[in-house]
């Protein structure tokens, strides 16, 4: 199956996927497209990030490239977040990011739980939305743990919880017949039309090449129905065999392939897949690739561990064939305590982009708009009330800047080492109350986002404390 729909395209020349039915023109019209991300080296490094990722939806897009090209928006740095929740233009509703905001990857930050209980106990709503490739159940469980009382939270959101979602839900709209689906002329005014990311869901197909995490615990796809993963080893053996029979028909304008197809029962229900046929990709992390099978505990016996660089020869094999890949994670890296920054899916995301003949590619997270959507009818906020907190130049504030509420920018992210921080002062056990933590220059951290093709945030703090 190939897909078809067009949603979170990333090109680098900002130009949409090529409208081949009235489901993508559709889709083109409602959601627009991305830039490529920068690569997770340049975000490493030194070195001017190239320019990030737009959220997919025209509104949006229109907004954060209003926001970044409005040299006049102003950073405000603020002692802390006590300060949102004074004066005529408190905040009521704060959606805080994870890492590099509560925890470092693997301790909670002591400042963070004293400022989550102080806006629990100031009458504030707490939601998390959280670029984790977890399904959201499992957010509050670990954050338990650290420190963190789950009555604290009124709600999760997380991209692993949407990813899950939309991939349990392609099922019931690949059955739908045709003329179910609203005409494209009245696609724009109905309010019953479908989502056109849930169409494109619909048309992924039920076979996936697997990125997952290992050390940190594979990432459970049982649940989602009719959903089989292909090892890594057999999908590049049929990529070599499609590879090489596109070679013989080149030479002989024939193919094995040709002299199958006229032999093939007619009956496309007795046709079955062969055993290496993939019809997307899903990146959930950058540690394993799952193996083959059905269930988990099928996957489970031939799931490989694999640097994330051998990652770039699956890659290179899908984009030969175009297949859509589906991030569960956008974020490029992560805080990882003592171990510093992580390559996160969105690196992977990031690759594949600059791959001639990639496929579409799907971010289920932020600074896609989806995320942001999905949110307020949970909360049925006004923008004006509502407040993001997060670490990432690239997601968080792209994200809160697109959807159009104001952001807190936490210095002492991903960014910190770019913001003149000593990384080591800013592991969990020596942040402790986050006092001591120094304040950066506003106008470093304005320019940190101009050279980063971002949005600049309205405010920013060193650390998440009160």
């Amino acid at each position: 199956k190939r897909f078809r729909g067009a949603f979170f395209r990333i090109t680098a020349s900002m130009r949409c996927a090529t409208a081949t039915s009235p489901r993508v023109s559709r889709a083109k019209a409602l959601y627009g497209a991305l830039t490529r991300p920068p690569s997770f080296h340049r975000m490493a490094s030194d070195a001017a990030p190239a320019p990030t990722a737009l959220p997919a939806q025209a509104e949006g897009m229109r907004a954060l490239r209003a926001a970044v090209e409005d040299k006049s928006r102003r950073t405000k740095t603020i002692e802390g977040l006590r300060a949102l929740r004074e004066g005529p233009d408190a905040k009521s509703v704060f959606l805080l990011d994870q890492f590099g905001v509560l925890h470092d990857g693997k301790v909670a930050y002591p400042c963070a739980i004293e400022t989550v209980r102080r806006l629990h106990e100031s009458g504030a709503r707490i939601f998390i939305i959280s670029n984790s490739s977890r399904r959201a159940s499992g957010t509050l469980k670990k954050l338990g743990p650290m420190g963190f009382d789950p009555d604290w939270f009124e709600g999760v959101i997380t991209s692993g919880e949407i990813t899950h979602t939309k991939l349990n839900s392609r099922n019931d709209l690949a059955s739908r017949s045709a003329d179910e689906l609203v005409s494209e002329s009245d696609a724009e005014n109905d309010e019953g039309s479908i989502d056109p990311l849930d169409e494109a869901f619909g048309e992924l197909g039920d076979r996936c090449l697997h990125f997952t995490w290992s050390k940190r615990g594979a990432v459970a796809l049982d649940g989602i129905e009719g959903l089989v993963t292909v090892d890594a080893e057999t999908f590049l053996e049929q990529a070599a065999e499609k590879e090489a029979e596109k070679e013989a028909t080149t030479k002989t304008g024939s193919s094995d392939t040709d002299e199958r197809d006229a032999k093939k029962d007619p009956d496309p229900e007795n046709d079955d897949e062969p055993n290496g046929a993939v019809d997307f990709l899903l990146a959930h992390g950058t540690e394993c690739v799952n193996g083959a099978g059905e269930t988990d505990k099928e996957r489970a016996l031939t799931a490989e561990d694999t640097p994330i660089e051998e990652m770039k020869t699956l890659l290179m094999a899908a984009a030969k064939e175009s297949l859509p890949l589906v991030v569960a994670n956008p974020d490029l890296v992560t805080v990882g305590g003592t171990d510093g920054l992580l390559p996160m899916p969105g690196t992977l995301a990031s690759w594949y982009s600059e791959m001639p003949g990639a496929g579409p590619i799907y971010l289920m997270g932020k600074p896609s708009l989806v995320v942001y959507e999905t949110l307020a009818e949970l909360t049925k906020a006004s923008k004006s009330e509502t407040v993001a907190v997060g670490d990432s130049l690239e997601h968080d504030v792209n994200g809160a800047a697109a959807y159009g509420i104001d952001v807190v920018f936490v210095c002492g992210g991903i960014h910190a080492e770019e913001l003149g921080y000593d990384l080591e002062n800013l592991v969990a056990q020596n942040v402790g109350d986050g006092k001591n933590v120094k304040h950066v220059d506003a106008k470093l951290i304005e320019t940190l986002a101009d050279d980063s093709n971002c949005a600049r945030p309205t405010h920013a703090v060193p650390v998440f404390r009160w």
